[in-house]
């Protein structure tokens, strides 16, 4: 969301923490995946929404796939790094 966004909704790395308090907690986990046969279609930040970009705000990211955001993250991802700066302009 943060690449199509171009940066506008920031993604944050997950971080828990348990707590003694007995309260029961609620987690909500949302996936975008495209269908199969649009994963090698281009994305990046949404170009028609005027807020996302402009003059004044240019594209934070590449272009990129699906595909190749997700074989990039699998790689990173394995040893604790982050995925999206490699897509930075």
């Amino acid at each position: 969301m943060q690449l199509l966004s171009n940066d506008k909704f920031k993604s944050v790395e997950h971080r828990v923490l348990a707590t003694s308090f007995g309260k029961p907690r609620i987690s909500a986990v949302s996936f975008f995946l495209p269908c199969a046969k649009d994963i090698h279609k281009p994305c990046g930040p949404i170009y028609t929404i005027k807020e996302l970009l402009s003059d004044n705000s240019p594209p934070i990211y590449r272009i990129t796939s699906y595909a190749e955001f997700m074989s990039h993250y699998r790689v990173v991802g394995q040893i604790g790094g982050r995925a999206l700066p490699h897509f930075k302009l």
